[in-house]
């Protein structure tokens, strides 16, 4: 399904003069050729042609197993699959985007070869709701959308029948049988316990009626005295996992990548970290 993306007021009025300029440049070197206004047409011609299809014709597409993003009529779009989107939020930040209004969704995605890596886009569709629920339901697929029935918004986890504050951000929320794995921000909190360092960490287990069922919390160095495991920085699950030796897991694990590069095997059911995986460098 197609949705044009929503324009601004300001950008039309700064989009329109660019046009309008221009118009006047090129009609003035017609009626009077010379290699100033020459110049100017092509300083302001060329541009004005590479952002005009931008204004006009700037849409994304729900195909099939994948978001379309086309710019205008350059290229075949950037494509993001459902499978590899982590979140999805409204949002007004006004940074660099295939937007062309500050009225926004933030989509987080695995990206890179080995999807190690989380990338963002910032779009704005007209049907903003529309929009989004039908992105839910083409990322979701053809399960049973109730039990997906939930949203996360800064530090905050709804459900159907839940609602949970957490201490810190909510960077991404997995729902797997009938649970919700919670990845917060990383916070960088230690404490000190029989000359051991722990490390508080930030990913939850919450059943559907909102119960806390565990937190990943700390864990023993593997090396001396070197924490071989600090926050997590992305969770996922082995069926959504582009490695090979993530895909080949058994059981009810949670694989937990963190920001210096170990991944840990998680038991779902206990939180405990049951594993090492070779560190990605």
């Amino acid at each position: 399904m197609k949705f044009k993306s929503k324009v601004d007021w300001w950008i039309h009025i700064a989009f329109a003069g660019m046009v309008l300029v221009t118009a006047w440049i090129l009609v003035e070197f017609i009626l009077s050729p010379g290699a100033v206004l020459g110049i100017s047409a092509a300083v302001c011609g060329i541009p004005t042609a590479l952002i005009l299809p931008w204004w006009v014709n700037m849409y994304y597409n729900l195909d099939e197993n994948e978001l379309v993003i086309h710019l205008g009529g350059f290229g075949k779009g950037k494509k993001i699959p459902y499978s590899d989107i982590t979140s999805i939020k409204e949002t007004r930040e006004p940074y660099s985007s295939e937007a062309l209004s500050i009225d926004r969704i933030e989509i987080k995605f695995k990206a890179g070869k080995t999807r190690s890596y989380t990338d963002v886009v910032y779009i704005s569709p007209k049907e903003k709701q529309e929009f989004l629920r039908l992105l839910e339901e083409k990322r979701r697929g053809n399960e049973n959308m109730e039990q997906y029935n939930f949203e996360f918004k800064e530090n905050r986890l709804t459900g159907p029948s839940f609602n949970i504050t957490f201490e810190n951000e909510i960077e991404k929320v997995i729902f797997h049988n009938e649970y919700y794995f919670v990845l917060l921000q990383y916070s960088s909190g230690n404490f000190e316990e029989d000359n051991v360092m722990f490390y508080d960490y930030n990913v939850y287990c919450v059943n559907k009626t909102g119960d806390v069922i565990w937190q990943v919390k700390v864990i023993r160095p593997y090396v001396e005295e070197v924490p071989a495991m600090r926050a997590f920085v992305e969770i996922r699950l082995p069926k959504d996992s582009a490695m090979k030796d993530e895909k080949k897991l058994k059981g009810d694990v949670l694989i937990g990548l963190t920001m210096n590069g170990n991944r840990f095997i998680i038991n779902k059911k206990t939180g405990e970290t049951i594993g090492e995986l070779h560190t990605l460098r």
